[in-house]
């Protein structure tokens, strides 16, 4: 029988030092506000690590199966969903705000994960719509298809701010973020805080998350960013959270890889060269042995649903 890696250790405090809390990633991905294209209304998959959804039913309605627990959701509710894996059927009317967001302990866990799902009346909770409002007029228009198209949306890894604007950015994601947190404390949501893991982790991780990905694995920067050999490290990441730190490096590239390729303007060989790779071969190569697709089914794939 296959041995499950463990789970990080969660304790039940509800506080964290200034230090502790900035290691809580919280970024947007996309955000859209229209209607399903044709052929999306029956779709199985698997939520990446890290992320969580968000949809604002317009019209028309959504059953979703998260992680073996049973929602729908109608015109005028909220749906969250922090399942990993999903089946989501829409009617074929259906028309939602959708919101993908990443937010994540330094080890990949989620803030909220129990329920795996949500669902509330936008009434009840109005300031929820409300801040949502600023941020979605703010990205709306660096859509990456031209207006005059049915869909339309915005994928933020790649777009370009001024300071300023970075600023007002942040703080309009932050207010829906609080809200929405607000709320699920109210709706008796879990907050998993992790317990405080060895700082040296804390510094591999930060290291991580940082480099360029079209760098081969820091080993030489985590190692002197933590003061110990990649032996060493790999021991301890073993130990706390059941992954090597060249896993985390590999997860972090294979993320970007299927994020990117999501969208429909995206090309397979500028993604591999993002990513380092000097052959296509190589690339789908690695990208199949990751996801057991290559590029060019999964893009094929995305764009059916």
């Amino acid at each position: 029988m296959k041995k499950s890696s463990p789970l990080p250790d969660v304790s039940h405090k509800t506080t964290c030092n200034l230090q502790e809390w900035a290691g809580l990633r919280s970024r947007l991905l996309f955000i859209y506000d229209q209607e399903i294209p044709a052929g999306s209304a029956d779709r199985h998959g698997v939520r990446e690590d890290r992320e969580f959804s968000a949809w604002l039913i317009r019209r028309g309605w959504v059953d979703v199966i998260a992680d073996g627990k049973a929602y729908r959701a109608e015109a005028g509710q909220w749906l969250i969903c922090f399942a990993k894996e999903i089946t989501q059927t829409f009617s074929e009317d259906v028309h939602l705000l959708s919101l993908r967001v990443e937010q994540a302990w330094p080890d990949g866990s989620l803030l909220f994960q129990d329920p795996p799902g949500y669902v509330f009346t936008s009434k009840v909770y109005p300031e929820l719509e409300n801040r949502m409002a600023p941020l979605h007029r703010q990205v709306i228009n660096m859509s990456w298809l031209d207006p005059a198209e049915d869909f339309r949306g915005v994928f933020l890894q790649d777009s370009k701010f001024d300071y300023l604007g970075y600023l007002d950015f942040q703080v309009h994601l932050m207010g829906w973020i609080g809200e929405l947190a607000r709320i699920l404390i109210r709706e008796k949501g879990k907050l998993y805080i992790p317990d405080r893991s060895d700082p040296r982790l804390a510094e591999v991780f930060e290291v991580i998350h940082s480099c360029k990905l079209a760098e081969p694995f820091p080993e030489a920067t985590v190692c002197r960013a933590a003061s110990l050999t990649i032996g060493h490290l790999n021991r301890l990441c073993v130990q706390r959270y059941g992954f090597t730190v060249h896993a985390l490096w590999e997860k972090q590239r294979i993320q970007y890889a299927r994020r990117t390729l999501e969208r429909p303007d995206s090309r397979v060989k500028e993604v591999a060269s993002i990513l380092g790779f000097v052959q296509l071969s190589n690339f789908s190569a690695w990208f199949k042995r990751k996801t057991g697709v290559s590029p060019r089914r999964f893009q094929k794939q995305m764009s059916n649903r």
